[in-house]
């Protein structure tokens, strides 16, 4: 890790391997084609955690020398090569380049993107990259990021093509980093630790204190063997053209006489390039390398030519009237043009096979007469001819406006609801249009034309992806979360595939011009096949709404076809809480664990017209896969679909920990790990002074978990990479499905979590707070809308009453779901995604920390109950279980079955008694009039009432009789509970008759309480 640039004395700036995983640095024989030697690998099989710190680049070092800072202020390059893709806002190279000071080249967000980033200019983050390098597998990319302080740029090159350019105010300059260690594959945090690793390979590290220009920057990329060389023989000469080789500022050309083996060398800067001077009849090898400031590259393959007088009479390209270049196939060049175009006399001009010559009564640039197809010979050296026949097509493009109506384009999505939105297709503008619901929509078929470019605008947001993920049969109803595309695709109508997109370039409430050009638009037209362009917007977040307006289609209208009958399941529901997955002919349905499945009744969408031979709705055993068989209404298609029913394991056996759940005691009670291995300790500033208090939630018994003093935290033990017993109970073996479930009375700060494995710096997870809304978030980094907006329940209660909450990730449908109080807050939908892992960072109760070795902080100040960690998700049923007491459940399980909401919270009568509180008391949970438990008044001469309770031996519960004189301070009358005795009684119903100590009674208030 030595530097070997020279500029400083040897070892000023080598570096060393820092992170939890120092010691797993390792080097790769993976490098870069066209290099030698090793690579740095900062995998460390696939735990990450380790960079590499550069010596004396920070002030805290004694030898301190300012190279990156002061040094590079004005002009600076950073160059290397680099394979895999950092986590979100991640870097490769940092100069920390956070709290608005130094610099970093890093992921663009959580998009596919690079950038550059220098804190105190405008647009700091430096976004803007449309070039996607978030491969898989992974592939080497070469990066080059540039400043110029005096051109007020930066720009960042990408494999050696300019990715984009960012243009600040006269007079910015860059707030430096000096106090912060410049790190490859990380980034030095505000205090001395790193974090935001990256786990990939890097090759070739370079910083200069001098702008790169786009010649210097492919210098520093290795020159491949130029491609698709080929000759064109003539009388004692050869013409040879190839492809041209990025970065090459010249090619040296090899010619070989097979027979004396004499070898000639041409060093040319342009091509085709013509070599003289050969005999014919004798045959020549050729072969070509391209060369630059940075040396020369291997030979391409090499190809034999014999000269002879040519034959070639090709017409190679073709334009009239300025306009741009014909169709050529076989003998016949075909060019539609608008309607406005005077045919009658327009000039062409064309190009020949090398050695040919023009027609020689209308050489290129004579004007003819296009009303009529018109022919040109073109004559080989040799003298043979070949005759082209020209036909110019008049016909306008086809235009959109949408100004009143659809014009004719389908809506697929939303099946309900409107895409046509202010004169455009998608979403209107504004901070509430971007919906959960996938605006779809597709113009009528048509068949392209070469008349020009097919144009259109676009306004709002970029979207996540450069082209969709999904094929037209695919595309998801529900918008993604930052992970979706938002555009136009061409459709090939035959195959049903993609084969154009484009999205819209950058964000801004305007619309921008955008289109597929000519030369895009080539390989698909005047050849017969049917096209449609979808306008899609899945994606949802940023800026979110995107919408399509003025489009135009150089085509003709392509006949309307009767819709072809099919037979496809189109959706497919249960009733019941599963998780409905459709693969081709694959249908399966994942229950909850104990759901019978024997008679199972799921429903489903057919095609129009089709029918099945199991009715929808009707009742199958699912023991076994059942076949679904579906026919087209034409009786022509035929469909088996396979559909299986997977029940998942018992929860009990995925609870990977669980603590605080009624005893005085931080120990995991989950039974997942030995004893001991991820008990909790107390941690923060007042870590003396956690408690725990009788406050539980109600029907729940023991005592809650109390960090009210504030600045006290639960951290657990060996959760974090820097512990000797770590285990990856809360890492890998939760990251593709996890539940996170506890009870939690008070709110949290701005941002701060109830529980949290790191959940910053683009790792981890946390169930918390959502920026200073009243509201909750489950945010796990490396997924789209990280954070977890979305929900509506306000649970910032004044005074504070316990809440339930659940936050569930399931990778393999990409749902991520938050219930409050067993209600289902939202769903976040971020298919395809995956979690980075916070494996250097402790599980948190209460507290969050930030750093690898850092402390902790961002406490919350309340109570904790019964926290659990599960390594699968939960359902919604499985999720209000454990959100009620067992006896609770009981009670409205077997007398309530149907209701549609059975939680303790809930209230389905819409009566403002909670489920629990009509458990509690007797009452219907069903009946919008059972509200008041209260039979008789009291008597103030005598001190009496009544009131009904379910019977304590059921409810499970103690019910307490407390009085007070201001509805502030209560005080149980111990004597009144205690001689309450049972008047009458109802099946499970009591009513109570209770007398108060101290009649006649003053003024005075008095409550049940059941607990």
């Amino acid at each position: 890790m030595s530097d070997t640039s020279g500029f400083t004395p040897p070892g000023t700036h080598d570096g060393v391997a820092v992170g939890g995983n120092a010691g797993l640095l390792a080097y790769s024989e993976d490098v870069p084609a066209g290099f030698t030697g090793k690579s740095l690998d900062l995998r460390a099989g696939g735990a990450g955690n380790v960079a590499v710190q550069v010596s004396n680049s920070s002030t805290a070092d004694a030898g301190y020398v300012s190279t990156f800072d002061g040094g590079v202020t004005g002009q600076l390059s950073v160059a290397f090569w680099a394979k895999g893709f950092p986590g979100d806002w991640a870097p490769w190279i940092s100069k920390r380049g956070e709290d608005n000071i130094g610099w970093q080249v890093r992921r663009f967000a959580n998009s596919s993107g690079a950038c550059f980033t220098l804190r105190g200019l405008d647009n700091a983050d430096g976004g803007g990259s449309s070039i996607a390098v978030n491969d898989n597998p992974a592939k080497w990319h070469h990066f080059v990021a540039v400043w110029d302080q005096t051109a007020n740029t930066r720009t960042l090159y990408v494999d050696g093509v300019v990715s984009h350019v960012v243009t600040n105010a006269s007079g910015q300059s860059m707030n430096l980093a000096a106090a912060t260690h410049l790190g490859l594959g990380g980034r030095q945090g505000s205090g001395a630790n790193f974090e935001s690793y990256f786990q990939g390979l890097i090759f070739d590290v370079r910083i200069y204190n001098q702008t790169l220009d786009q010649q210097a920057v492919f210098d520093l990329i290795p020159q491949q063997a130029p491609q698709n060389l080929a000759a064109t023989i003539g009388s004692g000469k050869v013409s040879l053209t190839w492809t041209p080789s990025v970065g090459a500022s010249s090619y040296t050309v090899s010619t070989k006489n097979t027979v004396t083996n004499a070898e000639q060398t041409d060093v040319v800067t342009e091509i085709p390039f013509v070599k003289t001077g050969l005999s014919n009849g004798v045959s020549y090898q050729f072969k070509v390398l391209g060369s630059n400031g940075g040396g020369s590259g291997p030979y391409s393959s090499a190809i034999s030519a014999i000269p002879t007088p040519g034959a070639a009479k090709d017409i190679l390209s073709f334009e009239v009237g300025g306009l741009s270049s014909a169709q050529i196939v076989g003998n016949t060049i075909t060019k539609y043009v608008p309607l406005n175009v005077d045919v009658t006399e327009l000039s062409a001009t064309y190009t020949v096979s090398a050695f040919a010559s023009e027609d020689v009564n209308f050489p290129s640039g004579s004007v003819r007469d296009f009303s009529t197809p018109q022919t040109y010979t073109i004559t080989a050296e040799n003298a043979t001819t070949k005759v082209y026949t020209v036909n110019i097509i008049q016909a306008d493009p086809i235009t959109y406006n949408f100004d009143t109506d659809l014009q004719g384009w389908t809506q697929i999505w939303p099946i309900s609801g409107n895409l046509l939105e202010n004169g455009g297709l998608g979403t209107p503008e504004g901070p509430n249009a971007d919906g959960a619901s996938t605006r779809f929509g597709r113009s009528p078929d048509f068949f392209l034309n070469n008349s020009g470019p097919l144009s259109f605008q676009l306004g709002g947001g970029q979207g996540s992806l450069a082209a969709p993920n999904f094929g037209p049969s695919a595309i998801p109803a529900n918008a993604i979360d930052d992970g979706g595309f938002a555009g136009v695709a061409l459709r090939d109508v035959a195959t049903n595939t993609y084969i154009l997109s484009k999205r819209r370039d950058g964000n801004g409430p305007n619309y921008a011009n955008g289109s597929f050009s000519e030369a895009e638009l080539a390989p698909y037209v005047n050849n017969g096949k049917r096209y449609t362009l979808d306008f899609l917007d899945y994606n949802k977040g940023g800026w979110g709404w995107t919408r399509l307006d003025n489009v135009s289609i150089p085509g003709t209208l392509a006949p309307v076809l009767p819709p072809a009958a099919e037979a496809n399941v189109l959706a497919f529901n249960l009733s019941l809480p599963s998780t409905i997955k459709m693969d081709g002919n694959n249908i399966t349905m994942t229950l909850p664990f104990g759901t019978p499945v024997t008679a199972l009744a799921p429903t489903y969408v057919l095609s129009t017209g089709a029918t099945c031979n199991k009715p929808s709705g009707s009742a199958q055993n699912f023991s076994s896969p059942v076949s679904y068989t579906v026919t087209s209404s034409d009786l022509a298609v035929t469909r088996v679909y396979s559909v299986s029913a997977v029940v998942m394991a018992d929860p009990a056996l995925s609870l990977v920990g669980r603590w605080v759940s009624g005893a005085e005691s931080l120990a995991d009670s989950s039974g997942f790990t030995p004893a001991g291995t991820h008990d909790g300790v107390a941690v923060g500033d007042n870590a003396g002074l956690l408690a725990y208090s009788s406050d539980v939630p109600p029907g729940f018994s023991g005592k809650s978990l109390d960090l009210s003093a504030g600045n006290v935290g639960v951290s657990i033990a060996n959760s974090a990479t820097t512990d000797a017993g770590y285990l990856n109970t809360f890492d890998d073996q939760t990251r593709s499905q996890i539940t996170i479930s506890f009870w939690a009375k008070g709110f949290p700060g701005t941002w701060n979590p109830w529980v949290a494995k790191g959940g910053e710096n683009g790792v981890g997870y946390q169930l918390r707070r959502v920026d200073a809304d009243p509201v909750a978030g489950f945010t796990i980094r490396g997924l789209g809308n990280e954070d977890g907006r979305g929900s509506q329940i306000n649970v910032n209660d004044s005074p504070p009453i316990w809440h339930h909450f659940a936050g569930v990730w399931d990778e393999v449908t990409g749902v991520r779901s938050l219930y409050v109080d067993g209600l289902l807050s939202h769903d976040v939908n971020t298919l395809g995604q995956v979690m980075n892992m916070a494996s250097g960072r402790h599980l948190a109760l209460g507290a969050r920390q930030n750093d690898v070795n850092g402390g902790y902080g961002n406490y919350f100040q309340g109570l904790l109950y019964d926290v659990r960690i599960y390594k699968q998700k939960l359902f919604i049923n499985q999720v209000q279980a454990l959100g009620s007491p067992s006896n609770f459940n009981t009670w409205i399980n077997a007398n309530y079955p149907g209701l549609s909401n059975k939680t303790a919270g809930g209230d389905p009568d819409g009566d403002g008694v909670s489920n629990f509180d009509e458990f509690a008391f007797g009452l219907n949970p069903s009946s919008g009039s059972s509200v008041q438990p209260i039979k008789t008044m009291l008597n103030r001469s005598t001190g009496t009432f009544t009131y009904v309770r379910l019977n304590p031996a059921v409810s499970g519960l103690s019910y307490k009789i407390l009085t007070s004189v201001n509805l502030v301070d209560w005080t149980e009358d111990t004597a009144a509970t205690a001689g309450q005795t049972v008047s009458a009684t109802n099946g499970d119903v009591q009513t109570m008759s209770v007398t108060l100590s101290g009649a006649p009674l003053t003024k005075l208030f008095v409550r049940v309480k059941a607990q």
